[in-house]
């Protein structure tokens, strides 16, 4: 069954915060961390930006989409791979990922602090890149805690958020 989801996507102008991605891999004893922060604007500009082990990022306004390597520079990109998992990340944050789309079948959890959405997808394409994902959001429903992918191989990637500002000012200078 899918279902909308209770979250007011328009309530989300602007977000920012810390993310903790841990990675966990069968070629892998040990799971690996990466650390960052992120900055979105609604409705179509992202800095994704990793700040260790190593600084890395995607820069996105628009479809205009740029590679942010470690000396600070940025190159263009219009990879497919890249382009899918943008539109993954702001779909998630504005709630559209979970709409009625039939992209996906949605089980929601309703807990006293929390909601957690179960989110597998029912298209082929999607199917490719994860086999099932969570999102879990706070109580007001408009803020993920984390977002956990489960990959064909097996693998999983979770990320965690933290310091989360909703609404707050964004300099226009970090997407250019």
């Amino acid at each position: 069954m899918t279902m909308s989801v209770l979250v007011n996507a328009t309530e989300v102008k602007t977000l920012q915060g810390n993310f903790l991605q841990v990675r966990e891999q069968a070629m892998f004893a040990e799971p690996q961390e990466s650390k960052g922060v992120f900055y979105f604007v609604a409705d179509s500009l992202l800095r994704w930006e990793y700040t260790q082990p190593a600084s890395l990022g995607i820069i996105a306004n628009g479809k205009n989409i740029r590679l942010l390597r470690q000396n600070g520079q940025t190159q263009n990109s219009n990879a497919y791979a890249l382009q899918a998992m943008v539109k993954m990340i702001m779909q998630t944050i504005t709630g559209n990922l979970t709409a009625d789309n039939g992209q996906f079948v949605v089980e929601k959890e309703t807990g006293d602090n929390e909601t957690l959405l179960t989110l597998t997808p029912a298209k082929r394409g999607n199917r490719q890149m994860f086999t099932r994902m969570q999102i879990c959001l706070d109580k007001t429903g408009v803020i993920a805690k984390y977002v956990r992918m489960w990959e064909k191989s097996g693998d999983c990637t979770t990320i965690r958020f933290s310091n989360l500002q909703l609404n707050k000012p964004v300099p226009a200078t970090l997407f250019q």
